[in-house]
């Protein structure tokens, strides 16, 4: 049997699977519409997303039709002891890997740590334990545990074992419960309402999930996905912040190619705001104030500013013969002093031209023009240079 890439448009000899479709390449993808995707087109082409969505109420377990009340408490009791039991699995797989894990070596720079061995996929002592310690949690669940500790590991592996700074991160309960992707179903029902199947403690529960335009972007991701845009990748079950069951599913969507063709953007200080923004010879509704700048750059302000450290200056001269103490006490109070009034100006100096950075990347401009000729804004003389340089 011969399948074809629909990106590059490579064939490949592959044999039937007993349904009599093709078995599909390591790393290839299978569409919605059946387009398939091999592994080397999928570089740079896809980005992946996650889509957090809650539960609105759940229909069935097991084609057994349930009441919105009582689904909820039955699915609500047998995720807090998939949560609970991924929470301990985590924690002792962890402690096993530190305790398995080599002894530090030493060399002329100091402590070396050897190289970490990953348990092998053959291996199944432990796979076999954490069964034993979650037995209400699938398989497939399981192995997604321990790729997740695993990596955890290797990244607080040497300032846990050589700088001796942390300790072995605990998983608390309730922990995610991870869904592989060939363990779940999405799909949009007659009625206009998304539908999601997935399975917990060997029961298949179907609920909807919420929609609305509160959660517009996520469903149009997923309708992106079913149209045969993308793929789908694993979820993960979370109990929400405001007691609600959410469903973090991450989606590959295609990156779309949006070329710079909206001309040059001119930028000019005005003497009654901050910015106004022009494009060809047309000034936008787009402008911006920032009075709070203002407000600390006022003549007034700086001079308020400048008294307070002069009076502290005063305060520690050397006729009084404080002690060093006492010195410091005054330094370390002028000084954050200084601190605070400069934090806040770059703070609203980094909003502000993050703020003007991000339209004309909206508006897809292919060249900025900026012009601080004006400096009537800020009577008393601002950061104009600062801001420019931030822009």
């Amino acid at each position: 049997m011969q399948i074809v890439c629909s990106i590059s448009g490579k064939t490949l000899e592959t044999e039937a699977l007993k349904d009599g479709s093709p078995k599909l390449p390591p790393g290839a993808k299978r569409l919605a519409n059946g387009a398939i995707i091999f592994a080397d087109a999928k570089k740079g082409k896809f980005f992946p997303l996650a889509q957090h969505l809650p539960v609105a109420e759940v229909i069935s377990v097991d084609d057994v039709r349930l009441t919105a009340a009582d689904g909820r408490k039955q699915l609500l009791a047998d995720l807090w002891l998939c949560w609970r039991q991924c929470a301990q699995a985590m924690n002792w797989m962890l402690a096993h890997l530190f305790s398995a894990d080599g002894t530090l070596q030493v060399s002329p720079k100091g402590m070396k740590l050897p190289k970490f061995v990953a348990p092998r996929p053959d291996d199944q002592s432990l796979y076999l334990a954490t069964r034993t310690i979650a037995p209400d949690i699938a398989s497939t669940s399981v192995s997604c545990l321990t790729q997740d500790v695993i990596a955890r590991y290797r990244r607080d592996r040497f300032p846990l074992r050589v700088l001796m700074k942390q300790t072995l991160h605990p998983y608390r309960s309730p922990q995610p419960l991870p869904v592989r992707q060939d363990a779940y179903m999405l799909w949009r029902a007659p009625s206009g309402r998304m539908l999601l199947s997935l399975p917990v403690r060997g029961r298949r529960w179907v609920g909807r999930l919420k929609g609305g335009s509160e959660f517009r972007r996520q469903i149009g991701a997923l309708e992106s996905v079913l149209a045969g845009n993308g793929w789908l990748g694993s979820l993960k079950v979370i109990w929400g912040k405001h007691k609600d069951i959410m469903l973090a599913i991450s989606v590959f969507l295609p990156k779309r190619e949006r070329s710079r063709d909206g001309g040059t953007m001119i930028v000019r200080t005005r003497p009654d705001k901050l910015w106004g923004v022009w494009t060809d010879d047309k000034e936008h509704a787009w402008k911006l104030h920032e009075d709070h700048i203002l407000r600390l750059l006022t003549a007034q302000r700086i001079a308020e500013h400048d008294e307070e450290l002069q009076r502290l200056s005063d305060d520690s001269k050397c006729e009084r013969r404080m002690p060093k103490s006492e010195r410091s006490r005054i330094n370390n109070r002028r000084r954050g002093k200084v601190e605070r009034y400069a934090n806040r100006v770059n703070d609203a100096l980094h909003r502000a031209s993050t703020l003007l950075a991000n339209y004309a990347e909206r508006r897809r401009v292919a060249k900025v023009v900026y012009d601080e000729r004006d400096h009537s804004y800020w009577p008393s003389g601002g950061p104009w240079h600062s801001l420019a340089m931030l822009f």
